[in-house]
């Protein structure tokens, strides 16, 4: 599915023009992992086996996995399978934490804020992001319009998920706001970049590049 949205999808190349600053684990310690995942049916089911079959690693990694680690999630009027979350204190660990988030966290978060997704799939000398739902591999990315076929990085001013309630999602964690001294997001993000254009059959990186500054999407 995602092949399909971005084969012949929008991207737009100013918004991978804003600069950023790659996280750093040991300071955000995962927090954009703070309320879990939304997951296709087919990614939920892979999801499920994996923590049957693999229990003892989870385990290994200090996590304790509960029985049912897909729930169905229900957010501002949207709803959905996604990972489950346990209470977690990011707000007294992490300095900037957001006010608007919970403290809570995806089930399948390490100690150490790493994805223990991406840590299986790795012990299992796979790609790094080949259990990891897309939209985490992804983030600070994301897939706009109504077709869900913008290839986007939302700033403050385009955050789709800042409301009455709820002060934003991608502008307000560290690795999606705006930095000043950093490089462009094409530049930081070159190796989801890289990754995705494998997968879809375009060379984002290129896009971004060779579009002229005035133009918003190619």
């Amino acid at each position: 599915m995602l092949r399909e949205r971005l084969a012949r999808g929008t991207l737009d190349t100013r918004s991978f023009r804003r600069p950023l600053a790659r996280c750093d684990i040991s300071h955000c310690r995962g927090m954009c992992c703070y309320d879990g995942v939304y997951v296709s049916e087919a990614s939920a089911a892979v999801i499920r086996d994996l923590a049957d079959k693999h229990a003892a690693f989870f385990s290994g990694l200090g996590l304790e996995l509960p029985p049912g680690v897909i729930v169905e999630g229900d957010w501002a009027g949207g709803d959905g399978l996604k990972t489950a979350v346990r209470p977690h204190p990011f707000s007294r660990r992490v300095e900037g934490y957001p006010t608007h988030f919970t403290d809570t966290a995806c089930v399948f978060l390490a100690p150490d804020g790493r994805c223990s997704l991406q840590v299986l799939s790795e012990r299992l000398d796979r790609h790094p992001w080949f259990y990891k739902p897309v939209k985490c591999w992804m983030h600070p990315m994301t897939l706009g319009g109504q077709a869900k076929d913008v290839l986007i990085l939302h700033s403050r001013e385009t955050d789709p998920y800042r409301l009455r309630h709820y002060d934003g999602f991608v502008s307000a964690i560290f690795c999606g706001r705006t930095c000043p001294d950093g490089a462009a997001a094409s530049e930081v993000l070159v190796p989801e970049l890289t990754f995705l254009s494998q997968i879809v059959g375009r060379d984002f990186l290129a896009e971004v590049r060779q579009a002229p500054e005035s133009s918003p999407v190619a």
